[in-house]
Formats: structure tokens, sequence, C-alpha cells
């Protein structure tokens, strides 16, 4: 039986701007976690922009590709590529790890037009991002939350799945108002990584991609 095919767009366009490797590590942590629960079912393509194409193997199961970016972006949260709708027509759901970047934005339409499951994590953090502007989360088939307060807000409650975790985006890195090419200078706090227990968080996601498959393949029959 063929394995299932899960995209994940966003995030790795921080490490980008700052240098570090914060989100693909938490990326490569959360998908490996995932194919660990059930490695005959899932494999994980972790997906971004940039000036060069690659693709490499990170774990069992879980791969990461750069898509060569359209045009040079200053800003690297703009950064997107004419690759995208290929690259996403092979996965059978994607998750979105942010609601700001231009791949996560064009990636929710896109993979919307091909219909497939989405899901989106909201970590409850607002801003002039065009994703929040046009409720874009309203796209979304799943909205994952780590914490209660952001769930709470959610644009489409009864999308929500609630997985708590220590994660906040600002960790992570939350870009200033566009054009800035800056983090906002509060939103990159020094300190150990976060400490999350990825096997619980990888379990519990295995089941929402399953569901959403299962609930895709009841729809077309």
């Amino acid at each position: 039986m063929p394995r299932h095919r899960i995209a994940y767009l966003g995030l790795l366009d921080g490490d980008r701007a700052c240098g570090d490797t914060r989100g693909e590590d938490h990326l490569r942590q959360l998908a490996a976690a995932v194919t660990a629960a059930e490695p005959e079912t899932w494999e994980i393509e972790i997906i971004s922009c940039g000036p060069e194409a690659r693709l490499q193997t990170l774990e069992p199961g879980v791969t990461r590709r750069v898509l060569q970016q359209s045009v040079e972006s200053e800003i690297a949260w703009d950064a997107s590529s004419w690759e995208l709708p290929a690259a996403l027509r092979a996965a059978d759901a994607v998750h979105l790890h942010d609601g700001y970047s231009r791949t996560c934005e064009l990636g929710l339409l896109i993979a919307r037009q091909q219909q497939k499951p989405v899901c989106l994590t909201d970590y409850g953090v607002t801003a002039n991002w065009l994703t929040n502007e046009l409720e874009l989360g309203k796209l979304a088939d799943a909205i994952i939350c780590h914490e209660a307060s952001a769930a709470e807000k959610a644009v489409s409650p009864e999308a929500v799945e609630l997985l708590p975790a220590p994660i906040d985006l600002n960790w992570f890195g939350v870009p200033a108002e566009w054009p800035s090419p800056c983090f906002l200078p509060p939103t990159r706090p020094r300190g150990p990584a976060l400490k999350i227990n990825y096997g619980s968080l990888g379990r519990r996601l295995a089941e929402i991609y399953r569901g959403l498959l299962v609930g895709r393949e009841e729809v077309a029959a």
C-alpha cells in the first residue's frame, strides 16, 4: 500500500532571514514524529522557495525540498516559485505552518484549487498579513492550535484541533509589517530550544491527517 504524502510549508523563511535553523529543526522533528508513529503510512516533504533548488533526505520518510524561486525576493517571506503547484500536486494533503509567508498564502489557494485537504497551524498571532485580512483560514479543513486562547479566536472554531504544546511563534520569529525585511526585535529571544513532546504531537497529527484523507475519499465516493 503506497504511503500518503503530506507537504509542509512555512516557518523556513524566518530561518533564511535570521541565519539559524529554528523553523527547519522544528518541522524536521515534527515530521519525523509523524512518520515514526506510522512508518508505512506517511511520508512528509518540507517545502520552501530559495535561490537554488535542492532535494535532500532528512530522516526516514522525511525530505527537504527547496524550489527555485521565481524572482529574487528582498524579503525572505515574500519568496515564491512557479514550481509550487507541481510540488503540491504530488501531495495528498498540505499542512501550512504559518499564516504570513507568501509560500503559505499561495500554498493555501493552490491546495484548495487542487482539492486537497489543508491544515493550518494558528498560533494566535495577529498582524496585517493577507491570511488574516481575508480570513483565509476559513479555507482550511483543520486548524491546529497549541493554546486554548488561540483556539477561541480561530476564524473557524468548528475546524479547530487543540494540541496543547509550548510552541510560541514569537520564538521562531515574526516579521515586522510589510515591507520591512526585519523581524520584530522582541520576537527572537535568546534561550534554549522549546521543550516539546514531539512523539505525542506526531501521533495526534497522524490521526488528524488520516481523518482528513478519509473525509476526502468519502466525498469523492
